[in-house]
Protein backbone atom coordinates (compact mmCIF):
# COMPACT_ATOMS: atom_id res chain seq x y z
CA UNK A 1 0.00 0.00 0.00
CA UNK A 2 2.87 2.28 0.82
CA UNK A 3 4.14 1.82 -2.79
CA UNK A 4 0.77 2.61 -4.62
CA UNK A 5 1.09 6.05 -2.17
CA UNK A 6 4.06 6.73 -3.53
CA UNK A 7 3.54 6.23 -6.55
CA UNK A 8 0.31 7.91 -6.84
CA UNK A 9 2.32 11.09 -5.39
CA UNK A 10 4.77 10.90 -8.20
CA UNK A 11 2.06 10.73 -10.55
CA UNK A 12 0.15 13.66 -9.22
CA UNK A 13 3.51 15.80 -8.40
CA UNK A 14 4.40 15.31 -12.38
CA UNK A 15 1.25 15.88 -13.36
CA UNK A 16 1.17 19.58 -11.29
CA UNK A 17 4.84 19.91 -13.13
CA UNK A 18 3.71 19.61 -16.05
CA UNK A 19 0.57 21.65 -15.36
CA UNK A 20 2.95 24.59 -14.04
CA UNK A 21 5.25 24.86 -17.34
CA UNK A 22 2.08 24.61 -19.75
CA UNK A 23 0.61 27.67 -17.67
CA UNK A 24 3.94 29.70 -17.21
CA UNK A 25 3.88 29.34 -20.74
CA UNK A 26 7.41 28.50 -21.28
CA UNK A 27 8.32 27.36 -24.90
CA UNK A 28 12.38 26.46 -24.37
CA UNK A 29 13.33 23.17 -25.49
CA UNK A 30 14.02 22.38 -21.88
CA UNK A 31 10.40 22.89 -21.38
CA UNK A 32 9.39 20.79 -23.79
CA UNK A 33 11.33 18.09 -22.68
CA UNK A 34 10.32 18.54 -18.99
CA UNK A 35 7.18 17.94 -20.05
CA UNK A 36 7.70 15.14 -21.81
CA UNK A 37 9.60 13.15 -19.42
CA UNK A 38 6.90 14.07 -16.93
CA UNK A 39 4.13 12.34 -19.23
CA UNK A 40 6.64 9.30 -19.43
CA UNK A 41 6.97 9.35 -15.93
CA UNK A 42 2.83 9.54 -15.56
CA UNK A 43 2.56 6.63 -17.48
CA UNK A 44 5.40 4.62 -15.92
CA UNK A 45 3.73 5.06 -12.36
CA UNK A 46 0.25 4.19 -14.09
CA UNK A 47 2.11 0.82 -15.01
CA UNK A 48 3.18 0.52 -11.73
CA UNK A 49 0.36 0.70 -10.04
CA UNK A 50 -1.49 -2.09 -12.01
CA UNK A 51 1.05 -3.84 -11.60
CA UNK A 52 0.98 -3.39 -7.86
CA UNK A 53 -2.61 -4.29 -8.10
CA UNK A 54 -2.46 -7.66 -10.19
CA UNK A 55 0.54 -8.91 -7.89
CA UNK A 56 -1.92 -8.11 -4.54
CA UNK A 57 -5.01 -9.80 -6.54
CA UNK A 58 -2.51 -12.12 -7.26
CA UNK A 59 -1.24 -12.68 -3.51
CA UNK A 60 -4.65 -12.51 -2.34
CA UNK A 61 -6.26 -15.42 -4.52
CA UNK A 62 -3.06 -17.63 -3.65
CA UNK A 63 -4.35 -17.26 -0.10
CA UNK A 64 -7.93 -17.40 -1.03
CA UNK A 65 -7.55 -20.61 -2.27
CA UNK A 66 -6.28 -22.28 0.65
CA UNK A 67 -8.78 -20.79 2.97
CA UNK A 68 -11.25 -18.59 2.19
CA UNK A 69 -12.04 -18.50 6.29
CA UNK A 70 -8.60 -16.59 6.78
CA UNK A 71 -10.04 -13.85 4.42
CA UNK A 72 -11.07 -10.77 5.96
CA UNK A 73 -14.22 -9.18 4.71
CA UNK A 74 -12.15 -6.16 2.81
CA UNK A 75 -9.96 -8.80 1.46
CA UNK A 76 -12.79 -11.32 0.51
CA UNK A 77 -14.85 -8.50 -1.67
CA UNK A 78 -11.29 -7.86 -3.13
CA UNK A 79 -11.05 -11.33 -4.22
CA UNK A 80 -14.64 -11.24 -6.07
CA UNK A 81 -14.00 -8.19 -7.80
CA UNK A 82 -10.90 -9.83 -8.78
CA UNK A 83 -12.57 -12.64 -9.77
CA UNK A 84 -15.98 -10.76 -11.53
CA UNK A 85 -12.67 -8.75 -13.76
CA UNK A 86 -11.27 -11.76 -14.93
CA UNK A 87 -14.02 -13.36 -15.90
CA UNK A 88 -14.99 -10.55 -17.95
CA UNK A 89 -11.61 -10.66 -19.76
CA UNK A 90 -11.79 -14.23 -20.23
CA UNK A 91 -15.08 -13.81 -21.37
CA UNK A 92 -14.13 -11.33 -23.97
CA UNK A 93 -11.17 -13.67 -24.91
CA UNK A 94 -13.36 -16.15 -25.70
CA UNK A 95 -15.65 -14.48 -27.66
CA UNK A 96 -13.02 -12.98 -29.86
CA UNK A 97 -11.74 -16.50 -30.74
CA UNK A 98 -15.25 -17.42 -31.41
CA UNK A 99 -15.49 -15.03 -34.08
CA UNK A 100 -12.13 -15.80 -35.34
CA UNK A 101 -13.36 -19.18 -35.68
CA UNK A 102 -16.19 -18.76 -36.99
CA UNK A 103 -14.80 -16.46 -40.06
CA UNK A 104 -11.90 -18.86 -40.51
CA UNK A 105 -15.04 -21.59 -40.88
CA UNK A 106 -16.81 -19.52 -43.68
CA UNK A 107 -13.72 -19.03 -45.44
CA UNK A 108 -12.75 -22.49 -45.64
CA UNK A 109 -16.58 -23.29 -46.62
CA UNK A 110 -16.84 -21.00 -49.27
CA UNK A 111 -13.60 -22.29 -50.54
CA UNK A 112 -14.51 -25.69 -51.25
Amino acid sequence: EELQVASRDISASSAQLTAFVKNQGLASEGATDVISSAGKLTQASHALLLRIREAQNLALSRVALENFDSLSETQGKKLVMATQVEVLRLEAALEKENKKLMDLRKRFHTEL
